[in-house]
């Protein structure tokens, strides 16, 4: 009887196997032609959901189980290798702070500086994956290493401008600013006052260590980030070997979404260390009141956290609990009642009424769902169409991430294959590690796409919010892509050919203008600079200090310098001569040379568009009165 059951669930298990490969080649080629006719400009998902598609098929049947479920040979203290690529490793970690104290003044980092990094990356993974076991320094080495790649890299994009990063930073820090002088979250504007877990923890560190500097406070937030991914360590540990599990922490340290929020003000993709400690729970932990008390508590405090996030984990909890039932794993802290819970919970958040006169998230998220159904229109038209850039700025653009999605798939069908040979897996000692990397693995398999369909079906879900999360997972399986298909390629000297894979898909994912727009390297028209140089701030005070209304300037910058500013009419249109040809006109030279960006969300098709300065506008500054200048910025009087 229950070898009869063991065939059925092999069987379905087969199928759900075929069916994901069939879902992977159909969804990389109609992606592929769908983009190309029209003109979604992401033509390069499809393929590497087709190349990773194809070399699954070729490489699966050669897989080494040992690699991935054992630790290795014998333990060697005193190998001179390890020595080498360790004294290698401190010595250019301090080159690298060097050139990054030194950019500050220029406010760049050169690009032999991502060089260095991508090389520490190599150091770190060839120790990792070296053919003896590693003993308990060597781990503790290794996670310092990792350690410091992330700090000092966060620091270097942390401190490279004096004032915050991103576009949503002065709405943050006068949220922060506001709580620590009112003690209140309810006298703010915005719909962040319902969901303040970020804002709280930052005026928590602030207060408690009595930090004045918001720069050093970020620092203490970035280190949080980087600690809570020793629960990933554990998680692929008790799924894999530590080996894996180091390479995890790696890639997902430097993957760029993961990166972003650690210099950046961006409370829904700092709320990724949540999603890291609910999934540790869940699959890490023995089922017993602390674990469910724990995760009941992490559920709470993410559901104060970002109204999306609730999404991002039901999604996650029906995979898992699906699978599990599938694949017979019952010793999981995960219950359709906590499911339902949470259900219950988030939609009770949703439609609380917020104050008088508000729209609830649950209608917002109706009426989003019926645009979505009714309207013709996708974000992906929008955003991608204009203005249209090379093929060479498209690509590169998001290549990091790209790559690591391709060893991703590549290791989550890895993973499912090794649980499809039953020939090979059925008196294997570690099978129920199996098991359980192989419900993980579906789980990505299904994760990965979701936001590109999202992008296409349901828009305004803010897909680009998922890739955090689903960075952390493509990291896990990303490793075993990367190790498995190093050691198909080459037995003896694998560890070389993994170093020099994880090398390159560290240069790409921390060279990627997503996380480093500030010193662009490749796909500069995609991207604009984040951030104000000191000339810049001081421009802003003495603006703010004038008390004037009806101030023109590029709305990147009156962002940054006054919100109340930063309305359409204040936004310089060179084509347009109505928007500076009075009041005070502020000019950077940067907008002269990196054009002037008129936000259009959604008008003509386009998100925004990039206005280069023409000879009228130059003529009209010849014309008229300076009244400021100091270097970067001048300020006319018009």
């Amino acid at each position: 009887m229950n070898r009869r059951h063991d065939n059925h669930v092999n069987s379905t298990f087969g199928i759900l196997f075929y069916a994901l490969f069939f879902a992977y080649f159909v969804g990389g080629l109609l992606a592929f032609i769908l983009s190309y006719f029209h003109h979604w400009n992401k033509e390069h998902i499809g393929i590497s959901f087709l190349l990773a598609f194809s070399f699954s098929l070729l490489m699966s049947r050669r897989l080494n189980l040992s690699l991935l479920f054992e630790e290795g040979g014998k333990i060697k203290n005193n190998s001179h290798i390890l020595k080498i690529t360790s004294m290698s490793y401190f010595y250019l970690l301090t080159v690298s702070i060097f050139i990054s104290i030194n950019s500050k003044y220029e406010y760049h980092l050169p690009e032999y500086y991502f060089l260095i990094v991508s090389l520490l990356s190599a150091f770190t993974s060839f120790q990792i994956l070296k053919e003896y076991a590693l003993s308990r320094l060597h781990v503790s080495l290794i996670l310092l290493e990792i350690l410091f790649i992330s700090i000092s890299l966060s620091t270097a994009f942390l401190f490279l401008f004096p004032g915050p990063y991103g576009n949503d930073s002065p709405y943050h820090v006068e949220f922060i600013r506001s709580i620590i002088l009112s003690g209140r979250i309810d006298d703010f504007y915005g719909h962040y006052r319902y969901y303040p877990v970020y804002h709280l923890l930052f005026v928590f560190i602030e207060v408690i260590a009595n930090i004045n500097n918001l720069k050093l406070v970020q620092l203490n937030m970035a280190l949080i980030q980087i600690l809570f991914l020793l629960f990933l360590v554990i998680l692929v540990t008790k799924l894999f070997n530590i080996k894996i599990a180091l390479m995890s922490m790696l890639l997902a340290s430097l993957s760029p979404h993961v990166l972003q929020p650690r210099y950046m003000y961006f409370p829904s993709s700092f709320t990724v260390i949540f999603f890291i400690f609910i999934v540790y729970l869940i699959l890490s932990t023995q089922p017993t009141l602390k674990s469910y008390i724990l995760l009941v508590i992490a559920l709470i405090v993410t559901l104060f956290s970002h109204p999306l996030i609730p999404l991002i984990l039901i999604f996650t909890f029906s995979v898992i609990l699906a699978t599990s039932k599938l694949l017979k794993i019952s010793k999981m802290t995960l219950s359709r009642s906590i499911i339902l819970f949470f259900v219950i919970l988030t939609l009770t958040k949703w439609m609380m009424s917020t104050s008088s006169g508000e729209t609830s998230f649950f209608e917002l998220f109706i009426l989003s769902v019926k645009h979505a159904l009714t309207s013709e229109e996708t974000f992906i038209t929008s955003a991608t169409l204009a203005p249209l850039y090379t093929w060479s700025d498209i690509i590169l653009y998001d290549l990091g991430m790209v790559i690591l999605m391709f060893w991703g798939i590549v290791g989550g069908f890895y993973i499912l294959s090794s649980h499809l040979d039953r020939r090979r897996t059925e008196d294997y000692p570690k099978k129920e590690k199996i098991k359980k990397s192989s419900l993980l693995s579906i789980f990505a398999l299904l994760f990965i796409p979701l936001p590109y369909i999202l992008t296409v079906l349901y828009p305004q879900s803010l897909p680009s919010r998922w890739f955090p999360f689903i960075e952390i997972i493509m990291s896990i399986f990303g490793s075993v892509g990367i190790i498995i298909t190093s050691q198909i390629l080459s037995k003896r000297n694998f560890q070389y050919v993994a170093s020099l894979i994880t090398c390159i898909l560290v240069f790409f994912m921390i060279t990627s203008p997503i996380v480093n727009p500030n010193s662009q390297i490749y796909a500069t028209k995609l991207s604009n600079r984040q951030a104000l140089t000191e000339s810049e701030i001081y421009s802003g005070l003495f603006l703010n200090s004038l008390h004037i209304n009806e101030v023109h300037a590029n709305s990147k910058y009156l962002i940054f310098v006054n919100t109340s500013l930063a309305r359409p009419e204040n936004f310089i249109n060179p084509k347009n001569p109505n928007t500076y040809k009075s009041g005070l006109v502020v000019i950077r030279n940067y907008d002269l040379q990196k054009g002037f960006t008129i936000p259009l969300f959604g008008a003509k098709g386009k998100l925004l568009e990039i206005i280069r300065p023409s000879k009228q506008f130059y003529n009209f500054l010849r014309n008229s009165n300076k009244i400021y200048e100091n270097g970067e910025v001048r300020v006319y009087f018009s």
